[in-house]
């Protein structure tokens, strides 16, 4: 099988940037045989996180100007409210602003397909602060793949991981350590449901028990995502930005790539390194932007 794997995005500067290029060490190996293709944002900031990544072929793409609208209540007035949890039309100041974002996601890997060959089995879409497992499953997820589009994510509030740190979120952190100390654990918790390597396939039956029905119901994951070339035919990305109809981040990836095939996500394998990381520094610089 012929697979394309496609990075894309950027590298959060609140993250460690020596991480940088150890996960990229990291996603060559599990992604060791297949084509790989590498993208990131031309701009002063990716431009300096990015300075000592070298020996690959980096691409930096011109990044789009924001457009204002808010794509979660863009899916949210035209998807069925039981999709989503917690979300209502009340939004905080700004909020509008920073969910346009959202959508930059999907336009860097439009951007970045429409500059590759064509022709493969698979596309895989990956972000750059992506940990894996280091005995990722490549081959059971590409068999589940040939049916579905796949989409990937390790959940940091799944009731499993929640009852492994009763003992800390049952204390009142209004002592910043505690709130520190209770992070931390919490982050443990999912480092260690990762390199296990266990992994809950989601789909619309398991969607009825385990999960709440919007981890499944137009809502694919988007930490890693898997998907072939007919699933992106037919469905143009930036003009969907600039007419105001593309709804946010994993609502916006099904609204793309689910329109001809069924999906799967899959709760395991693969996490971000603002879920994981538990270093002091990361998590002060993530209290600061309001990230936590």
């Amino acid at each position: 099988m012929k697979v394309a794997v496609l990075v894309n995005g950027n590298f959060h500067p609140y993250l460690r940037r020596e991480t940088l290029s150890e996960n990229l060490v990291s996603i060559q190996k599990v992604f060791s045989g297949c084509d790989m293709f590498y993208q990131t944002w031309d701009d002063k900031e990716d431009r300096h996180i990015f300075k000592d990544i070298k020996d690959i072929d980096l691409k930096y793409v011109s990044k789009p100007d924001p457009i204002n609208y808010d794509p979660y209540l863009k899916a949210y007035d035209n998807i069925h409210p039981r999709y989503f949890n917690g979300l209502t039309r009340v939004t905080a100041p700004n909020a509008t602003e920073l969910r346009s974002l959202a959508c930059f996601q999907h336009i860097s890997l439009s951007k970045q397909y429409d500059s590759i060959p064509k022709g493969y089995d698979f596309y895989v879409r990956v972000r750059w602060d992506a940990y894996f497992n280091e005995s990722f499953p490549l081959k059971d997820i590409l068999t589940l793949a040939e049916d579905h589009v796949i989409g990937i994510a390790s959940i940091p509030n799944h009731p499993s991981i929640i009852k492994q740190n009763q003992s800390f979120t049952k204390q009142i952190e209004k002592d910043h350590y505690l709130t520190y100390l209770t992070l931390r654990a919490k982050r443990k918790t999912l480092r260690d449901h990762v390199d296990r390597g266990t992994y809950c396939i989601i789909n619309e039956t398991g969607s009825q028990n385990d999960y709440p029905y919007c981890r499944w119901g137009h809502y694919l994951k988007d930490f890693v995502i898997i998907f072939k070339e007919e699933d992106m035919e037919g469905f143009d990305i930036e003009e969907s930005y600039r007419t105001k109809q593309l709804y946010g981040a994993e609502f916006g990836w099904h609204q793309i790539l689910c329109r001809k095939r069924s999906h799967i996500n899959i709760d395991g394998l693969v996490s971000i390194y603002r879920n994981i990381d538990t270093s002091v520094k990361t998590f002060n610089k993530l209290k600061v932007g309001k990230l936590i």
